[in-house]
């Protein structure tokens, strides 16, 4: 089986009639002994029991629902009584981007919408799962403007590290896949580095020449207090800081 990111699928569970009044299950896990029971989890919900099968619905599909569900009748996992589901989950229709910033500046996010939610509100939240990201909207520093294309844009000045993470946008309260956009943003501070550094070496070397020089000076100071013999042939090579 396969379903989408958002959506919901529904499983079907075969059973042997004389199992009818069996109590049904459902758990996920790569070997049938240690699995999960997942039928007590709110997203899913057993239905439609008949005589031979019945049918579990996951809801609001996520990424991590994948993989190998067992289903059936028998508590005693008898042969031939139960059933081994794989279950692949496709973001399939949501569009993903990935955008940079750099500390200290401002990048903007382009977020597009179908033509049918010109008026709906636009949203952009921050967090790893949709359906429990924090509105970023509240916030000075995001600034939605600019309808463009059938898009908006969300400008975030003053980028900070905290910054980096993975945004989602649109115009679809319902989160109907194919109305949102999922951002990974990256936030840089290379350029600090590049430039702080080499300011302190500068004024570390600017710091060790003014020793270097005032030592010249005083040197030079205490050759002139003192006597001298003037070689002829020296003479002319003598010279002195002016301090």
């Amino acid at each position: 089986m396969s379903g989408i990111v958002g959506r919901a699928v529904t499983l079907q569970c075969p059973y042997p009639p004389q199992h009818q009044n069996n109590r049904k299950f459902l758990c996920k896990g790569e070997k049938h002994n240690s699995c999960t029971d997942m039928l007590s989890q709110n997203r899913f919900t057993l239905h439609n029991v008949s005589s031979s099968s019945y049918l579990v619905t996951i809801k609001d599909l996520e990424a991590g629902d994948a993989g190998t569900y067992w289903c059936g009748s028998d508590a005693q996992w008898s042969v031939g009584n139960y059933t081994k589901i794989y279950l692949s989950v496709e973001w399939c229709c949501v569009k993903s981007t990935n955008m940079s910033g750099i500390v200290g500046r401002a990048v903007t996010l382009q977020c597009p919408y179908p033509p049918q939610h010109q008026n709906n509100r636009k949203f952009l939240c921050k967090g790893d799962k949709h359906n429990s990201c924090t509105d970023m909207m509240s916030q000075s520093r995001f600034t939605l403007h600019n309808d463009v294309n059938r898009s908006f844009l969300v400008t975030i000045k003053d980028l900070e590290a905290g910054d980096a993470g993975t945004y989602w946008c649109g115009s679809d309260a319902q989160w109907s896949v194919g109305n949102y956009t999922k951002i990974h943003l990256s936030v840089d501070a290379v350029l600090y580095v590049v430039f702080y550094v080499p300011g302190v070496l500068l004024l570390m070397l600017t710091f060790v020449l003014v020793i270097v020089y005032k030592r010249k000076c005083n040197r030079d100071r205490g050759n002139k207090n003192q006597p001298k013999t003037v070689n002829p042939v020296m003479a002319l090579e003598d010279t002195y800081i002016e301090c």
